[in-house]
């Protein structure tokens, strides 16, 4: 029912694996380079026009793929302007300061990891491109007995540039295939406020993670205090959960479920009542069950 946008994920995950194991092996292949510098001289000053040559045709083929990704994308976000909150959810806001951070995260430009992981791949490319252009022309235009190690020396150098770009993408898309915690969301201090909603006695079941890059999901079950008169159960359980979803939108998480739990003395000989509608615009519905 969430569609693909796990995809989105599992994209950028892949992508950044090829990156480090691209880069892996480049690593290899300079360290061999530095050991045997003696061997491939021969190989390097023969071939070397058509090094250099093939270094500019792939860097601008890169370039070009790179333009087309950057302005596809562009075009794409132009005609998706998407936002997770409902036109009902917004009339539950009733604070300044929740609408200030409600308007902050809806207004966020969407990223999608999948596309960054795109445009790290597409880039590792183009710095290789470039390794063979600077390496082959340094060859073939020095005089100098250290020329053949400009090759491996500057695969080195993208070697930790490919890294250092390409291990916070990894570590973002196993935190949110793993259900992380969103690294916007501090737990303690959500269960604190939620806690202190007058008429909940406790909280329990708390989960927080993110479907995608942008989307948060959470639960949680609450206890209310006892109460004596069925006639109240559905505007206090409305006026608890309108405050629950006050405080998640707060913390950007606008797909909830919300269980509450409690009991009352004119239910005891009930197991499950009928279906009890709180007569809210979003249609929340509760089971009353009977806990002995």
């Amino acid at each position: 029912t969430y569609g693909w946008l796990r995809s989105e994920i599992i994209g950028g995950l892949i992508n950044s694996v090829f990156l480090l194991a691209l880069a892996f092996n480049i690593f290899i292949e300079a360290v061999e380079k530095i050991i045997d510098i003696d061997e491939i001289k021969d190989k390097l000053e023969k071939g070397i026009d058509e090094v250099f040559i093939i270094g500019w045709v792939g860097l601008l083929i890169n370039l070009f793929s790179l333009s087309i990704v950057h302005f596809g994308h562009a075009h794409n976000h132009e005609h998706t302007n998407e936002s997770y909150v409902s036109v009902d959810e917004l009339d539950v806001i009733s604070t300044n300061t929740t609408k200030k951070n409600l308007n902050k995260t809806t207004n966020k430009k969407k990223r999608n990891i999948n596309i960054r992981g795109l445009w790290l791949h597409i880039i590792g490319d183009i710095l290789g491109s470039v390794v063979v252009i600077i390496s082959s022309s340094t060859i073939k235009y020095s005089d100098s007995s250290f020329r053949f190690y400009t090759d491996p020396s500057v695969s080195l150098v993208t070697v930790t540039i490919i890294c250092f770009v390409t291990f916070p993408l990894l570590s973002k898309c196993r935190r949110i295939l793993l259900h992380h915690v969103p690294k916007d969301v501090n737990m303690i201090e959500l269960e604190e406020e939620l806690n202190n909603i007058p008429g909940i006695i406790n909280i329990h079941e708390l989960h927080v993670w993110q479907l995608d890059d942008e989307k948060l999901i959470g639960s949680l079950h609450f206890n209310l205090e006892q109460i004596d008169n069925t006639d109240e159960i559905g505007p206090i359980v409305k006026e608890a959960v309108l405050n629950i979803k006050t405080i998640f939108h707060k913390y950007g998480i606008h797909s909830s479920t919300i269980q509450p739990e409690f009991h009352t003395k004119n239910l005891k000989d009930a197991d499950i009542t009928d279906t009890l509608s709180l007569g809210t615009d979003d249609e929340t519905f509760i089971k009353i069950i009977n806990v002995n």
